[in-house]
C-alpha cells in the first residue's frame, strides 16, 4: 500500500471510527499550492478544508484556490473542500479554483472535484462556483482522470448539489468530466442537483450532470441549464455522457431536463451520449431535451447521435421523453439515420424503432440506434414538465424553466 500525505487548509486528516459532526462552521480563505518534485510512491490527498476525511460529518466553506503546480506521485485526490472522503456526509461551499498544471503526473489516478476529489460516502446540499481545470496526465496505461463540479470520483449518493463553475476541463488520458460527478461507481443515486452555467469539456466522456456511470446509477429530478458540454472526441450528453455498466447493473434517468449545447465527434445526445449496457433493463422516462444545440461533427456512419440518447439499447424502457420541436440538431449529410423522428414508447418487450441504413464498421458492430423521443409543440420546459405531471412539491414550474424547490 502506498504511503499518503494529507494536506488541508484546516486539517490534514480527521480520525477514523467517529460519528456526528467532526468539522463544522469553518472557512478556509488561504491558498494551497503544491509545488513538489518527485514523490512517486506517495498518494496525495489535498483539500481546501480537509485533506483526508475518515469519519463523521463535515460542513465547511473554502474560498482559497487549490493549485497543483508540479508533482509526481502515485495518486492525487484533490477537492475544493475535501480531498479524500472515506465516510460521513460532506456539506460544503467552494468558491476557489481547483487547478492542475501540465507538470502534474500521477502514476495511477487523478481525481478532482469542486467539493470532494474522491468520495466513498454521501455529499449533500453543496455548492461549487470554482473552476475545475486539469492539464496533467496519468503515466500508467488505462488509469483515470475524473473531474466533477461537485465530486471527481463518487461511490456515494449525491443530493441537493449545485455547480456554477465556469469551466470543468480535461483533455488527456482516460478522462471523465461531469457538471456534478466525473465518474460514478457503486450503486448510487444523484437527485435534486443542478448545473446552472459554465462548460464541461473532456476528450471522450462529458456529461452535464455525470461524465460516466460505471455501475448502477439513478439520476432523477436534476437539470443542466445555460451550459456547454463538449467531448473533443466522442460521447457527450446534456445529463449523462456515458452509461458503461455491466449487464447485471441498471441505469435509470427520470424527470431530468437540459438546455445545454452538446457537441461530440460522435455519439452526442440531448440527455445521454452513449449507453452501452445492452442489458435490456435501463430506463429513460419523462426527460426533456431542450438543448440549444446537439451536434455530431464526424461523418462516421457507424455511430449515431440522438435528441434523447445518442446510442441506445433497443430493448430499454423508454417512455414519455420529449424534445423541443425546433431542436437545433446538426449531423453530417451521411447520417440520415440520426436525424430526429418521433418514436413510440417501448418497455423491453417492444423494440425501439429506428430508421435508415446502418453501416458496418468492419467488426460486425452497428451503433446507429438513436433515441429521439417525441417532439412537443409546447413552448416552455415548465409547460412540458406540467404535461408530464412532474411533482410540484419538488419542482417550481411557475417560470419558463423548472427550478428545484
Amino acid at each position: 500500500t502506498a504511503q499518503n500525505v494529507p494536506i488541508g487548509g484546516i486539517a490534514g486528516r480527521t480520525p477514523g471510527s467517529k460519528t456526528g459532526d467532526r468539522i463544522t462552521g469553518v472557512t478556509n480563505r488561504g491558498e494551497i499550492i503544491i509545488n513538489s518534485a518527485s514523490q512517486e510512491t506517495i498518494e496525495f490527498y489535498v483539500g481546501g478544508v480537509v485533506g483526508h476525511h475518515q469519519s463523521g460529518n463535515v460542513s465547511a466553506v473554502n474560498s482559497g484556490k487549490v493549485d497543483v503546480v508540479k508533482l509526481t506521485c502515485d495518486e492525487l485526490y484533490l477537492g475544493g473542500v475535501v480531498g479524500n472522503q472515506i465516510s460521513g456526509t460532506v456539506t460544503g461551499t467552494n468558491n476557489g479554483d481547483v487547478t492542475i498544471s501540465e507538470n502534474c503526473t500521477p502514476k495511477e489516478n487523478l481525481l478532482a472535484g469542486g467539493i470532494v476529489g474522491n468520495s466513498l460516502a454521501p455529499v449533500a446540499n453543496s455548492t461549487n462556483t470554482g473552476v475545475i481545470s486539469n492539464a496533467g496526465t496519468v503515466t500508467k496505461k488505462d488509469r483515470y482522470i475524473d473531474l466533477g463540479g461537485i465530486v471527481g470520483y463518487s461511490k456515494g449518493n449525491i443530493e441537493g448539489c449545485i455547480s456554477m463553475s465556469s469551466t470543468i476541463a480535461c483533455d488527456s488520458g482516460k478522462d471523465y468530466a461531469g457538471g456534478i460527478v466525473g465518474n460514478s461507481s457503486g450503486v448510487a443515486k444523484i437527485s435534486m442537483c443542478a448545473v446552472k452555467q459554465g462548460s464541461v469539456t473532456s476528450r471522450r466522456m462529458a456529461g452535464g450532470i455525470v461524465g460516466c456511470a460505471n455501475e448502477s446509477l439513478t439520476i432523477e429530478n436534476s437539470y443542466s441549464h445555460n451550459c456547454a458540454i463538449t467531448a473533443t472526441e466522442r460521447r457527450a450528453g446534456g445529463i449523462l455522457g456515458v452509461g458503461a455498466v455491466t449487464s447485471d447493473k441498471v441505469i435509470r434517468v427520470y424527470r431530468c431536463y437540459t438546455t445545454a449545447s452538446v457537441t461530440a465527434l460522435y455519439t452526442a445526445g440531448g440527455i445521454t451520449g452513449y449507453d452501452s449496457t445492452r442489458n435490456g433493463k435501463n430506463i429513460y422516462s419523462q426527460c426533456v431535451a431542450w438543448n440549444s444545440k446537439i451536434e455530431q461533427t464526424s461523418d462516421t456512419q457507424t455511430y449515431s447521435s440522438g435528441a434523447i440518447v445518442g446510442y441506445c439499447g433497443t430493448t430499454y424502457t423508454l417512455s414519455d421523453c420529449l424534445r423541443k420541436y425546433n431542436l437545433n440538431f446538426i449531423v453530417p449529410d451521411a447520417l440520415t439515420a440520426s436525424r430526429p423522428v418521433d418514436q413510440e414508447n417501448c418497455d423491453g418487450t417492444t423494440t425501439l424503432l429506428t430508421e435508415g441504413t446502418y453501416a458496418d464498421d468492419g467488426y460486425g458492430w452497428k451503433y446507429l440506434y438513436p433515441y429521439h423521443g417525441k417532439a412537443t409543440t409546447l413552448t416552455t420546459v415548465s409547460a412540458v414538465a406540467k404535461s408530464l405531471s412532474w411533482d410540484e412539491n419538488v419542482w417550481d414550474l411557475t417560470g419558463d424553466y423548472p427550478k428545484l424547490k
